[in-house]
């Protein structure tokens, strides 16, 4: 896997930047707590959060050796957990299943007149 290899690019962030990349925004160089492997422009890198779990990931668009501007984007959202529930369509039901056997019924074959898509 990609995240196991030690010369994988990596950027730690801190708690605030972890939920803002998670909504889909960028990072600035001021929620970077840590970077490893390589930290120049235009490379690809993991985003994890402090207890390592991976978030997602971006591009690098500025260097992130020069420690200076640190209210400039660094990295660019590409891709994040957050982007599968932001897509996901809710549906709502009319009918709730009052036992198992109904419950059953209801996630084998939807009735399309028991169910309404909401936004």
């Amino acid at each position: 896997m990609i995240a196991e290899r030690k010369e994988t690019n990596r950027v730690m962030v801190d708690e605030k930047s972890e939920w803002l990349f998670i909504v889909g925004r960028d990072l600035f160089k001021r929620g970077i707590l840590r970077a490893s492997g390589s930290q120049k422009k235009g490379a690809y890198t993991l985003v994890v959060n402090q207890q390592n779990e991976n978030l997602g990931f971006g591009r690098i668009v500025c260097s992130l050796d020069e420690k200076e501007r640190k209210h400039e984007v660094a990295v660019r959202n590409i891709s994040d957990i957050g982007d599968f529930l932001r897509r996901e369509k809710r549906f709502e039901w009319s009918e709730k299943p009052s036992s198992k056997r109904s419950m059953a019924r209801f996630a084998r074959k939807p009735d399309r007149d028991n169910w309404r898509q909401t936004f």
